[in-house]
């Protein structure tokens, strides 16, 4: 891949990076309070851990009907980045 040319500069820099996720986060708590009525937070944790539970969330938001069909087996890959967490907090030490 290519570095691009414009945007997405944070994809560079692991600090820059974690700002820009921090403030995306915030961004998205800030629209779930001021839009509470139209709007919920589902994390992707939550989805594989209760997959239903999601789905009903999502349903009920859109005012749908809940369907009994089975949900197909979505794996889990939660904590996957896990081995790189010690290398990315060694990383951000050392810029600050």
């Amino acid at each position: 891949m290519r570095r691009y040319s414009v945007g997405n500069s944070y994809s560079y820099d692991l600090s820059a990076g974690r700002q820009h996720i921090d403030w995306y986060n915030n961004m998205i708590d800030a629209l779930v309070e001021k839009l509470s009525t139209i709007s919920r937070v589902v994390h992707y944790e939550d989805v594989i851990a209760d997959p239903g539970a999601a789905r009903q969330l999502i349903g009920d938001l859109c005012g749908l009907a809940r369907e009994h069909s089975a949900l197909p087996d979505l794996g889990d890959d939660r904590d996957c980045s896990k081995p790189y967490r010690a290398l990315i907090a060694t990383a951000l030490e050392q810029e600050t």
